[in-house]
């Protein structure tokens, strides 16, 4: 009888095989290839929620500062970092960055130089705050897995700043382009750094925060 059971059973499942695997696993109702305004927005709100929000812009580098005393999970309060905070923070920055190069090559493709202009501003928004946080990163060998960098150069922080500022002015320098008609503009930027510092108990001297301010002034 259980033999008899195993045999039916097999004919029913031979019965109910298909080559059509691929058609029947694809959802008719999902979107294989998301507009770039949609990828863009989901960029700047998922740097916004995961930089900005109660975790990751208080509970970490305001503990780690002196800005803010807990009576639980205190390692960053000690300058103990946890390692899956840090690792989750990276993963958020690389996660937009590759969304932001996506942008930015089907842009080109497109011929749609401002909403490149717009992807090239947010990748140095993010970049600024990775290297701010940890200095040395994967910059300019980063989310290039199509080219066979499976293992991408950490870049130091005075390397991904001038990369920051190339990228900032190339996209102030096409938008001019667009608005203005001016194939060729001149576009001067001016940096203002800061470092905050912190004395812990021993009197050592730990920076926690180094940034800079850019403003530009152009001419046709």
């Amino acid at each position: 009888m259980i033999k008899l059971s195993v045999i039916a059973v097999f004919f029913v499942l031979l019965m109910g095989c298909t080559k059509d695997f691929d058609k029947i696993n694809t959802n008719p109702k999902a979107s294989a290839d998301a507009p770039i305004t949609n990828i863009l927005a989901y960029c700047i709100r998922y740097t916004c929620s995961t930089y900005f929000d109660a975790w990751e812009d208080m509970n970490e580098p305001s503990t780690y500062g002196g800005h803010l005393a807990k009576k639980q999970y205190i390692d960053d309060a000690r300058y103990v970092t946890r390692s899956t905070v840090v690792a989750n923070n990276c993963n958020y920055l690389y996660i937009t960055m590759n969304n932001l190069r996506d942008i930015r090559n089907r842009a080109v493709e497109d011929g749609l130089t401002n909403m490149e202009n717009v992807a090239k501003i947010w990748e140095a928004v993010i970049m600024q705050l990775g290297t701010d946080r940890w200095r040395n990163l994967p910059s300019s060998e980063a989310v290039s897995l199509d080219q066979g960098i499976v293992a991408p150069k950490y870049d130091t922080k005075e390397e991904i700043y001038q990369e920051l500022r190339d990228l900032l002015k190339e996209a102030v320098d096409k938008f001019v382009a667009v608005a203005y008609g001016y194939e060729d503009c001149q576009c001067q930027f001016h940096f203002q750094f800061q470092s905050n510092s912190h004395y812990s108990q021993t009197g050592s001297r730990r920076n926690y925060g180094k940034s800079f301010q850019v403003s530009a002034s152009y001419r046709p």
